[in-house]
């Protein structure tokens, strides 16, 4: 029991900085995440809304062209 109480301190140091690093973990996963919701806005959806509000004027004129760059 006394060899394994010697161990004890040790184990709960591995626990702490095992706990220390999945948080880190979670918080680098959470700005990736926000990252690619930002990205996807505006690369996707940013592209969609001005498309959509530029229809109008696209189904009146004559060249019906939609350039994205």
């Amino acid at each position: 029991m006394q060899e394994y109480a010697n161990t004890l301190p040790t184990e709960l140091n591995q626990c702490e900085l095992f706990i220390t690093q999945t948080c880190q973990e979670i918080d680098r996963l959470t700005v990736l995440r926000d990252n690619l919701v930002d990205s996807f806005t505006i690369n996707v959806l940013g592209v969609h809304w001005v498309t959509r509000a530029f229809l109008p004027l696209l189904q009146k004129g004559t060249q019906k062209k939609v350039a994205n760059m």
